[in-house]
């Protein structure tokens, strides 16, 4: 999901990973700059891809933490 961040004047948009265990949700912020950065649009997209196929997300946060 997209979501933005408040500071000075200003929203600054950047993405992040959501999942449920349960009632519980939980995030984790795919690095690498804001929502109209190249290579967090290409992150994004294997993510999304990732999810398609039907991968756990302890899969997913692994490939996450590998983009850091």
């Amino acid at each position: 999901e997209e979501y933005w961040v408040k500071r000075g004047n200003g929203k600054h948009y950047y993405y992040r990973y959501c999942w449920m265990v349960g009632r519980k949700k939980y995030r984790r912020h795919i690095p690498g700059g804001n929502s109209s950065s190249p290579l967090v649009i290409y992150r994004k997209q294997d993510i999304e891809q990732e999810i398609l196929i039907g991968r756990p997300p302890i899969k997913i946060l692994e490939l996450i933490s590998q983009f850091k």
